[in-house]
C-alpha cells in the first residue's frame, strides 16, 4: 500500500466516525440524559481501562516481534493469544470475585458485570488484531473493519432509540457489542 493512500483512508474514515459518532452522541444524549448518561459512562471507562491498558504491553510490541524478531509468526500469534487469553481469565475472576464481595461497583446490577468483561476481553483481543493488521502493513482493511463495526453500533443505537428500547443497560451493551472482536481471516 502507498503511503498517501493510507493516509487519505485514514483521514476518511476519521471523518466518517465523527460525523456519525456526533449524531450519535446526540441521540444518546437525549434518550439517556445526563443521569443515565453519566451512570453507563462510570462503569464503561472502568471496563475500558482494563481492555485498553491490561494487556500488559504485549500489543505494543506486536510490531516489532512481526519484523525484527526471528520468532516464527504463528508462534508470536499464538504466545500473545494465550497471554491474553490467560489474562483475560485472570481479570475477570478477580473482578467477579471483589464484585460479589462487596468491594467494587455495588451501585450496578449484576448484569452489568459480565458486559463489562465482555467489553473489557474484546477490546483487548480487538487491540491486539488491530495491532496486527498494522504490523502487517494492511491499515485500509483495519479501517474498513473498524468503520464497519462503528456503522453497526451506530445502527443499533438508532434502531433502540426509535423503538424507544435505549435506556442505560441497553446502550451499555450495545457499546459493549460495539468493540466485539471481528472473525475475519487469520493473519497468520
Amino acid at each position: 500500500m502507498s503511503y498517501p493512500r493510507n493516509i487519505s483512508h485514514n483521514i476518511l474514515t476519521q471523518a466518517l466516525k465523527i460525523v456519525l459518532g456526533t449524531l450519535t452522541a446526540i441521540i444518546v444524549a437525549r434518550a439517556l440524559g445526563p443521569a443515565g448518561q453519566g451512570y453507563v459512562a462510570y462503569i464503561v471507562l472502568i471496563f475500558n481501562l482494563l481492555g485498553t491498558f491490561g494487556h500488559l504491553g504485549i500489543v505494543n510490541a506486536v510490531a516489532y516481534f512481526q519484523k525484527k524478531s526471528g520468532f516464527e509468526r504463528a508462534a508470536i500469534y499464538s504466545t500473545n493469544v494465550n497471554l491474553l487469553g490467560l489474562l483475560s481469565l485472570l481479570y475477570a475472576t478477580l473482578i467477579f470475585f471483589l464484585y460479589f464481595r462487596g468491594n467494587i461497583l455495588q451501585n450496578y446490577s449484576p448484569w452489568y458485570i459480565p458486559g463489562g468483561i465482555i467489553l473489557m476481553v474484546s477490546t483487548l483481543f480487538t487491540t491486539h488484531h488491530q495491532a496486527w493488521l498494522m504490523g502487517d502493513e494492511k491499515i485500509i482493511q483495519n479501517n474498513k473493519i473498524a468503520l464497519a463495526v462503528f456503522l453497526l453500533k451506530s445502527l443499533l443505537i438508532l434502531a433502540l432509540w426509535l423503538l424507544g428500547g435505549l435506556n442505560p443497560f441497553s446502550f451499555f451493551y450495545d457499546h459493549g457489542a460495539g468493540h466485539a472482536p471481528v472473525v475475519c481471516a487469520h493473519p497468520l
